[in-house]
C-alpha cells in the first residue's frame, strides 16, 4: 500500500480568556494617534510592526507565545492523500474561519491568507503576529 500526504499542514486554534475591551480600547487609541502604515490594508490602519514590543499587549504576546511553543498537537488540515498512477480529485483546499472573539489561530505565513474588507460600521480589528522558530534566524 501507498500512503502520501502532500505538504501538510498544522493549524492551531485556542479560545483565550483576555479582556479583548481592554486590547480594542489601548489599539483604537493607537490608532488615533499614529498613521500606521501602508502595506495590504484596504480603507483600514495597520499599525507599525513592534506591537509584540508595547507594555500594554504583553498580556496577549505571552499567551501567543505559549500556544507557538506548545507541543501537543493541534488541529491538522492537508491535502488529500492520493494513490500513486491516480490524478488528484481536489489539488487545493480552501478554509473559511470564522472570526470569534478571543480565538486565536496560528498557521504558517506561507499559506496563502487574507482578511476580508469590512463593509460594515461596525469596528473591527484583526491582530496578525510574525513568529521565528528557533534555528531559522
Amino acid at each position: 500500500m501507498i500512503k502520501e500526504a502532500f505538504f501538510p499542514t498544522f493549524i492551531y486554534g485556542k479560545d483565550l480568556q483576555l479582556d479583548t475591551k481592554y486590547f480594542e480600547k489601548e489599539i483604537v487609541e493607537w490608532s488615533k494617534q499614529n498613521p500606521g502604515v501602508r502595506k495590504t490594508n484596504v480603507n483600514g490602519w495597520h499599525s507599525e510592526t513592534h506591537m509584540h514590543q508595547m507594555p500594554q499587549f504583553k498580556t496577549l504576546v505571552d499567551e501567543l507565545l505559549t500556544m507557538h511553543n506548545d507541543p501537543r498537537p493541534g488541529i491538522q488540515t492537508h491535502m488529500p492523500a492520493r494513490i500513486k498512477g491516480q490524478p488528484p480529485k481536489h489539488l487545493w483546499r480552501e478554509v473559511h474561519l470564522e472570526p470569534r472573539e478571543n480565538r486565536v489561530i496560528m498557521f504558517p505565513a506561507w499559506l496563502w491568507h487574507c482578511v476580508e474588507p469590512n463593509e460594515s460600521d461596525d469596528i473591527r480589528i484583526s491582530v496578525s503576529f510574525n513568529f521565528i522558530q528557533d534555528g531559522f534566524q
